[in-house]
């Protein structure tokens, strides 16, 4: 986040909360926009139209002024507030992701890092949590990558957006809460886009309850160590569902995978979802993190 830089910004009207861009002329590279709630700071590279890193920091100590008003902000000292770094990294293999999370991982849990969330997509992958049973794995033989995660065996693989939230928690001991507000911001991202899924009691991730079986959208396993998270959640937005027939997914036998494309009955991409799931992350996040 910009230190000490002063920008003359204009306020819109977007529903009942006015949204306020600011272009830094001194660099085309970043963008801030800020709400009531939050300051948020996007650092693009050139030549890209999506930016690499997203920062967001609290707003609440800002005075705005009436509705659709020019104003100056001056973002001063922003980099000593509570701030979520969010980085895209398309596509990458999962054991080259895992090392830059544990790297990620002790920097955040020491204070030398800010806040991450990683965004990116697996090649496909059958990934392993501490708690899978030999049953529940491919009976053909198929490499399956086991990790010091929660939760059982699971599929990544393009069409799938993977998440990996890196936060120091405010509660650390509050892991249950900490997956409900993934699980809300996964919920939102889904109704924003006309589905309406729900949690199950007793199950973590995202649901379809319909006359229809059970069907999950989206799984989640976390691990804390240190008071700060990794590992983290896969949303199906368009991906082949055909590799969870090899497995008993997140060890349930009785409900099936789905994505938001067979749900919806249509077309869809990741790069569709990312934005809102992103923005919809930042809202839920930052209320449990230090």
């Amino acid at each position: 986040m910009t230190s000490q830089a002063t920008i003359v910004t204009t306020a819109i009207q977007r529903g009942l909360r006015p949204l306020v861009f600011v272009e830094d002329t001194k660099n085309p590279y970043v963008r801030f926009t800020a709400d009531w709630q939050n300051v948020r700071c996007e650092v693009y590279k050139k030549g890209l139209a999506k930016p690499n890193c997203t920062r967001v920091c609290n707003a609440s100590h800002l005075n705005f002024p009436p509705q659709g008003s020019p104003i100056r902000l001056t973002c001063v000292n922003a980099t000593a507030l509570t701030t979520i770094a969010v980085n895209h990294y398309g596509q990458i293999q999962y054991l080259e992701a895992l090392e830059i999370q544990r790297e990620a991982h002790s920097k955040v849990a020491q204070k030398l890092k800010e806040n991450t969330i990683m965004l990116l997509e697996h090649p496909p992958v059958f990934t392993a949590g501490k708690r899978t049973l030999d049953f529940e794995r491919p009976s053909d033989g198929t490499q399956v990558i086991d990790v010091d995660r929660g939760g059982k065996i699971t599929w990544h693989g393009p069409g799938q957006i993977v998440g990996y939230p890196i936060l120091r928690l405010a509660k650390p001991t509050e892991l249950v809460g900490f997956v409900r507000e993934i699980e809300s911001a996964l919920i939102d991202t889904c109704n924003e886009f006309g589905l309406q899924v729900q949690r199950i009691k007793g199950r973590s991730g995202v649901w379809i309850m319909d006359d229809v079986n059970p069907r999950k959208i989206a799984a989640i396993g976390i691990r804390v160590a240190r008071g700060t998270t990794m590992h983290g959640f896969a949303l199906n937005v368009n991906p082949d569902l055909s590799a969870f027939s090899q497995i008993i997914p997140c060890g349930i036998a009785d409900a099936e995978v789905t994505s938001m494309a067979k749900e919806l009955k249509r077309e869809i991409s990741a790069s569709e979802v990312l934005p809102v799931l992103e923005r919809n992350l930042l809202s839920t996040l930052g209320k449990v993190c230090a």
